[in-house]
């Protein structure tokens, strides 16, 4: 049985739309049409058989890996300082805020599900991405949380929309990563805070050629150690924080 989508959930996702909603399949808002040609990287993220391992081996083992295991900070870890980075409740906790949040290129909807463990009974969270298969996971397992198939790099929602928004491991897949984070920007309500987890390209020689390369052939931007801050200084936001992994690295601002 296909999953659905809570009503209530789904009428409070359609009204913070900008324009007139798509139809629902498989449990999530398709408000796609046509699809660019994809990068082989982006291939990858769409294809059928990654949502059956994402959760489980793929993004613990590949992420784990690149924010230098077992040093580096584990995936509950990573999730518990998303949340409170974003000014969210943790799992424990008494008194959650009623937030809306959304998280931007969600996949199968396994950090998704960490944003709302914090989150009180009247908030809300929105996963988006453009995969179907990823979003046919996503909203499988879990029906209070809203999905829309939409574009990353052009929000369909509403400016001054949410109270937080994340954006773990799809930065470096954008074909424009500065067009999604001025989109992201757009969407936050003033106050609102914003995280992202990308790539880092390491202080080495040959480390840009080397990135650039990768990027030519795969469609993986590896950013520097003050390209993501920066972009969002420029752009207007402040309390910057940020950690840096071997080849990856967490920033967080206030709009």
């Amino acid at each position: 049985m296909s999953p659905v989508l809570s009503p209530s959930v789904q009428e409070r996702v359609r009204a913070l739309l900008e324009s007139p909603p798509g139809e629902t399949h498989d449990g999530y808002l398709d408000l796609l049409d046509a699809e660019p040609t994809p990068t082989v990287a982006q291939r990858v993220m769409q294809s059928t058989f990654l949502p059956q391992i994402y959760e489980r081996v793929w993004r613990p083992v590949g992420f784990n890996l690149a924010k230098g295991w077992p040093v580096g900070p584990g995936t509950a870890a990573e999730h518990a300082l998303a949340r409170g980075w974003l000014g969210l409740g943790q799992p424990g906790d008494a008194h959650k805020p009623a937030a809306t949040v959304l998280d931007v290129a969600c996949g199968p909807g396994n950090v998704t599900r960490a944003l709302a463990a914090g989150v009180g009974e009247n908030g809300l969270v929105i996963g988006l991405d453009a995969a179907r298969g990823m979003l046919a996971r996503a909203a499988a397992d879990s029906r209070d949380i809203g999905y829309v198939r939409g574009n990353a790099v052009a929000l369909p929602f509403r400016s001054g929309t949410f109270d937080a928004v994340c954006c773990f491991g799809a930065l470096y897949l954008f074909d424009d990563p500065w067009a999604a984070v001025d989109d992201m920007a757009r969407v936050l309500k003033p106050g609102g805070r914003l995280i992202i987890l990308t790539t880092r390209r390491p202080s080495l020689p040959v480390s840009r050629l080397g990135s650039e390369l990768a990027g030519a052939l795969a469609g993986v931007r590896m950013f520097g150690d003050r390209e993501v801050t920066r972009a969002l200084t420029d752009r207007g936001f402040t309390d910057l924080k940020q950690r840096r992994y071997p080849l990856m690295q967490l920033v967080a601002a206030c709009r």
